[in-house]
């Protein structure tokens, strides 16, 4: 996590983020069939996963933050809708978020131009308008 000089909060996220919607398959567990996401899904989470709580370190979860997204892409054929839908519930499942849904996550969210890179990464900046907002107000 590095603090920028206007506040937001910057995560560089190394590696995949993988595209869950299409990635579910029928498996078992526990004697009952149903769907399950692949296991090379799973870990590539879990490795995002770490690296989040890494840098977010326990802060508080933030509400109707501003975001900006940038993935850094090995090929132009990614779908980047997808790996945005993969990326909001990571950030909620590691606290960076309270809920992707309107009621707590409803800030502006912006999706830079993909750039074309040999090594995949994201970067995610995060600027709790909340925060900014009632400062400014005193």
């Amino acid at each position: 996590m590095i603090e920028l000089e206007d506040g937001a909060i910057r995560l560089e996220l190394r590696g995949h983020i993988p595209a869950k919607a299409n990635r579910y398959r029928i498996g078992w567990r526990g004697g009952k069939a149903g769907l399950r996401l692949d296991d090379g899904v799973n870990r590539e989470l879990a490795g995002l996963g770490f690296q989040i709580n890494a840098q977010w370190a326990g802060k508080p979860p933030l509400s109707h933050p501003e975001v900006r997204i940038c993935f850094h892409l090995a090929s132009s054929g990614r779908d980047r809708d997808n790996a945005l839908k993969s990326l909001l519930d990571l950030l909620q499942q590691c606290g960076v978020i309270r809920n992707d849904n309107v009621a707590n996550f409803n800030g502006r969210v912006i999706l830079e131009p993909a750039v074309i890179s040999s090594e995949e990464m994201t970067i995610v900046e995060l600027r709790d308008t909340f925060a900014t907002s009632s400062s400014s107000n005193d």
